[in-house]
């Protein structure tokens, strides 16, 4: 574990957040265990020392060829860390599977809508669309009439007018460096989550048209 060494002669209340987790896990290293649990191990750090930590974990565990249990609640972490990801709802296994699976093709709808962030369109499939109060969408699922979809926000891009599928209307905008985060209404009931790395200013009326990807439509019973 990096910089442990130096740290020997120190107290512990001589160690700042990080020095005190890299500690902590080189202990637990120490005898060699066939499976390591880590719990919430990064949680009360800062957002940068997390990032560092959690690149040394890695490398770490995998340098070992160690198995390694680990709790969170940062999806982020999740995916980053996880070979395999167990998602668990009441105490039940909900979802066991590669984060790209999880991700990208959950098996429930609590699954998709508790991993990552969800969109969701009611509309009605008809002629080959999926029809919603903001335009239509082509529809490459099964069956017809009455549904509800759910799409991730990354599935949805902005175009120029006449070019999308659907549009809206900007209510809030978040500028988070380096994309900026979108609500928008009027395209379905409720209201949708896009983000985009479009560095223009985005006023709240403002008109805003999606093209959105159909092999993200989810459909979902339970």
């Amino acid at each position: 574990m990096r910089h442990v060494g130096e740290l020997r002669h120190r107290r512990v209340d001589q160690l700042s957040g990080g020095q005190k987790q890299r500690v902590a896990l080189a202990r637990a290293l120490a005898p060699q265990p066939r499976v390591l649990l880590l719990d919430e191990p990064l949680t009360a750090l800062d957002a940068k020392l997390r990032d560092v930590l959690r690149v040394e974990i890695d490398a770490l565990l995998r340098r070992l060829r160690m198995t390694a249990v680990y709790v969170t609640h940062d999806q982020a972490e999740a995916m980053a860390l996880g070979d395999r990801i167990v998602v668990m709802s009441q105490g039940q296994v909900a979802q066991v599977g590669r984060p790209r699976d999880i991700y990208f093709t959950p098996q429930s709808r609590f699954v998709a809508e508790f991993v990552g962030t969800m969109n969701r369109l009611h509309g009605v499939v008809r002629d080959g669309h999926l029809e919603v109060m903001g335009g239509r969408v082509p529809w490459r699922g099964r069956g017809a009439g009455k549904v509800e979809v759910l799409f991730r926000p990354e599935r949805a891009a902005i175009v120029e007018p006449g070019a999308g599928h659907v549009k809206g209307r900007v209510s809030s905008s978040f500028f988070l460096g380096d994309r900026t985060r979108l609500l928008v209404e009027g395209v379905s009931a409720g209201t949708l989550i896009v983000e985009t790395t479009d560095r223009r200013d985005w006023e709240p009326g403002q008109d805003v048209y999606l093209a959105i990807d159909p092999d993200a439509l989810l459909t979902l019973d339970r």
